[in-house]
Order: structure tokens, then C-alpha cells, then sequence
């Protein structure tokens, strides 16, 4: 898991099994969050891990914008092509 910006990879995190909302959230406040600059929109896919008032309110309070993509839809999601 890991985020980009400006064409840079930042926030990377490995690890085994599947990505649940515990691991993603870890992610989100520990490597992501601190990282993030107010104005920065955070796009994401519909994984069900990703959704969720808690989710919206950490990066809102933030000073973020969080967006979802539509169903399955990589042509979008720049981080599957990079």
C-alpha cells in the first residue's frame, strides 16, 4: 500500500495477507496523515476498508479532500500503472 504525489511514491507499507480497515487505517493516521499537506485530495478505490465517516473525518480534519473512484476503474487509479 503506498500513496502518490507529484509523479513520487510516499507513505509505503508492505505487508502479508489482505488489507483490512484496521490495517488501513493504521496506514492512514501512522504514514499517510502525517505526510499529507492541507488542499491535498486523497483518491481512492471502493474497496470496503476505504469507506467510512471515521475514514472522511481524519483526513477532513486534516485539511484533505478524500475521493472514491468509481467501480473498479484503474484507468483512474494512477498507482496501478505506475
Amino acid at each position: 500500500m503506498s500513496a502518490l504525489k507529484d509523479g513520487k511514491v510516499f507513505a509505503p507499507l508492505t505487508f502479508e495477507g489482505c488489507c483490512n480497515r484496521d490495517l488501513f487505517e493504521t496506514w492512514r493516521s501512522q504514514s499517510l496523515i502525517p505526510q499529507l499537506e492541507p488542499g491535498d485530495i486523497i483518491i481512492v478505490d471502493n474497496a470496503t476498508f476505504d469507506q467510512g465517516e471515521s475514514i472522511r473525518e481524519v483526513v477532513e480534519d486534516a485539511g484533505c479532500e478524500i475521493w472514491y473512484l468509481p467501480a473498479y476503474s484503474p484507468d483512474f487509479n494512477k498507482i496501478e500503472n505506475w
